[in-house]
């Protein structure tokens, strides 16, 4: 009795730093979306708000994955998309690493076809049973009704990719319109007389009132 006291415990502690931790990436995502300064990048800001990021991150929930990704995860590529795209090379390192890259980049919509196709191929063998090919077609359905929200979930991927982008973009124009002054020194020239005497003129000239 004890035991299972304590674990409810637990299991209310880890659920109230999950909210917690939730809302605080989601402050996060909503303080950055409304820094930003481009207008394109802007009106793509407007269509995000906090009920539509809760749906976001809690996509997954519950849902089995090949490689599910954290919250923090999340936020990072959707800030750094860049810096993601640079690390990709960093993480294959063996074969095994490869394979697992491939499987993590099949779509839902692959996965529905696939299965589409498992059941066409399926149902021309005798050998498999009506419940085998029934249990393939639920999972199929299950892949179709899952389908809108990883929609929903890349939406919002692509829209915080090109408000990164727009920004970028007016950086990058706003530096090459306002260029940062010179810092070198100008070399000035300095005027020479041209009818000035040297000494060696006047010694050379035996008319010279000065000469001795």
């Amino acid at each position: 009795m004890f035991t299972s006291h304590s674990n409810e415990d637990t299991e209310n502690d880890f659920a109230g730093f999950r909210v917690s931790k939730e809302k605080q990436l989601i402050h996060e995502l909503l303080a950055y979306v409304k820094d930003v300064t481009n207008p394109d990048a802007k009106e793509l800001s407007s269509r995000i708000n906090e009920d539509v990021l809760t749906e976001w991150l809690d996509v997954d929930d519950n849902v089995p994955t090949v490689h599910h990704y954290t919250d923090s995860e999340i936020v990072d590529m959707v800030k750094s998309p860049e810096r993601n795209a640079c690390t990709g090379s960093d993480e294959d390192e063996s074969s095994e690493e490869n394979e697992e890259d491939v499987r993590d980049r099949i779509s839902i919509d692959r996965l529905i076809t696939l299965t589409t196709e498992l059941l066409a191929g399926l149902e021309q063998r005798s050998f498999v049973s009506e419940q085998e090919i029934m249990n393939v077609f639920l999972l199929q359905d299950e892949l179709i009704r899952e389908r809108p929200k990883y929609m929903k979930q890349q939406t919002l991927h692509d829209i915080f990719k090109k408000i990164a982008r727009k920004q970028e973009e007016a950086t990058a124009v706003s530096t090459l319109d306002n260029p940062l002054p010179s810092t070198s020194r100008q070399v000035e020239a300095v005027p020479v007389a041209e009818d000035v005497v040297t000494v060696s003129d006047k010694d050379d000239n035996p008319d010279s009132p000065s000469a001795v």
